[in-house]
C-alpha cells in the first residue's frame, strides 16, 4: 500500500479540492485553524495526514490513530447561512455524510449514529469527529470538521473499537477511501446548504444510536446512574431521554452512555 496520501482524486464541487497534505502533523484541525487564523482558504479544503500525534477527539479525549492505517483529515466550512443556535444542524449534516460513506461498505443495518455525532458499527466505534466553530455576531463564521475513520487498523486500545478491515476482513486503498468520504461529505452538506435540515434530521434520528431502547446513563455532574429511553434530539441538539415518567434533556458533556 502507497504510505503517502497527497495527490487524492475527488469528483466533487468543492470538498477536497484544495488539499492540504501533511506527512505528519499534531492535529489536523489545529493546523486547518492556523491557516484559516489570517487567510480565508478555499471552502472545502481538506487537511490530511498519514500521522497524527495528539489527535483531539470530544471531551478533550485524545484519537488513536495507528499511522498510515486509518483516515484523519479536517474539512473548512463557511457555513454562513447558519445562525449561531443552528449549530447542530452541522453536526446532523455531517454525521449523516459519514454514515452515507460507511454504508458503501458496510451492512447499513448495523450502523449507527451516536449522538452527538460519532458513528458505531453495532456497539463499537469506528468514527469520531471533533466540530470546532467560530462564531461572528449570530452567524457561524467558519467551521472545521475533524474526523478520525478506523480502516486498516485491526488493533486498538479502546475495548470498544473497530475498523472496516476488522468488519470485513479486507484492506483498503485510503486514497480511495478519501475520495468517497469527501463526495458523502459534501452530498449531506449541500443539503443543508439547500434548507433541507427536517430531511436530515430525520434521516439522523432513524440512525440515531439506542433510540427507543431502555438503556443506562449516567450524569457526569454528580456520577448519578439512572435507566431511561432516548425519544430525540431538541433543537439545539440536547439528547432528550424519558425517565421516571418524564422527558428530561442533556447537553453534550453532561451525560455517558453505559
Amino acid at each position: 500500500m502507497n504510505k503517502t496520501l497527497d495527490n487524492i482524486q475527488s469528483n466533487t464541487l468543492f470538498v477536497g479540492r484544495n488539499l492540504v497534505y501533511l506527512p505528519t502533523c499534531h492535529s489536523t484541525n489545529t493546523y486547518a485553524a492556523q491557516i484559516t487564523a489570517d487567510n480565508k482558504v478555499f471552502e472545502g479544503t481538506v487537511v490530511l495526514t498519514d500521522c497524527q500525534t495528539a489527535g483531539r477527539g470530544q471531551r478533550g479525549n485524545g484519537w488513536e490513530a495507528e499511522p498510515y492505517q486509518n483516515i484523519t483529515l479536517s474539512v473548512v466550512f463557511y457555513p454562513h447561512f447558519l445562525k449561531a443556535h443552528q449549530q447542530f444542524d452541522l453536526n446532523i449534516a455531517m454525521a449523516w455524510g459519514i454514515y452515507l460513506f460507511f454504508s458503501q461498505h458496510l451492512p447499513p443495518e448495523r450502523l449507527k449514529i451516536k449522538w452527538s455525532n460519532d458513528i458505531f458499527f453495532e456497539d463499537r466505534k469506528i468514527c469520531g469527529m471533533l466540530i470546532e466553530n467560530t462564531l461572528k455576531a449570530e452567524q457561524i463564521e467558519k467551521s472545521i470538521v475533524g474526523t478520525g475513520i478506523n480502516v486498516n487498523q485491526t488493533q486498538f486500545f479502546y475495548p470498544k473499537a473497530t475498523s472496516i478491515q476488522m468488519i470485513t476482513k479486507q484492506a483498503y486503498d485510503l486514497k480511495v477511501l478519501i475520495g468517497q468520504l469527501c463526495d458523502c461529505i459534501e452530498q449531506s452538506y449541500l443539503l443543508l446548504q439547500q434548507g433541507k435540515i427536517d430531511q436530515l434530521r430525520t434521516n439522523y434520528l432513524e440512525k440515531l444510536y439506542r433510540m427507543g431502547e431502555k438503556s443506562f446513563f449516567v450524569a457526569t455532574e454528580n456520577e448519578h446512574y439512572f435507566e431511561g429511553v432516548i425519544t430525540g434530539i431538541t433543537q439545539e441538539g440536547k439528547l432528550a431521554i424519558e425517565t421516571n415518567g418524564r422527558i428530561e434533556t442533556f447537553s453534550f458533556k453532561t451525560i455517558r452512555f453505559l
